[in-house]
């Protein structure tokens, strides 16, 4: 399943659901600073907080049309009712 079809799907069950993208949240610029650990976070995962879904980057999206089903936040979404906190590695 293509993301944008996914986003559409999903935005049928939460209405409130936003895709932002990692380069450009301050959030996210300062989680990846904290998880220094995994340095593959602002590039590789596709993380949820709440209603929002961020994916590293806007290329992400267009170099990526798909996202295999097993790595996938859509595949949370489907199983539980909204992950608070889920990053997912994609790559």
């Amino acid at each position: 399943m293509a993301i944008a079809d996914m986003v559409v799907e999903a935005q049928k069950t939460f209405p409130s659901l936003q895709i932002a993208y990692k380069d450009s949240s301050w959030l996210m610029k300062l989680l990846g600073a904290l998880l220094f650990f995994a340095p593959k976070f602002m590039t590789s995962y596709v993380t949820t907080i709440g209603y929002n879904v961020y994916f590293p980057n806007q290329a992400f999206m267009i170099s990526s049309p798909r996202i295999p089903p097993a790595s996938c936040w859509w595949m949370n979404w489907q199983a539980v009712s909204l992950p608070i906190f889920d990053p997912q590695y994609t790559s």
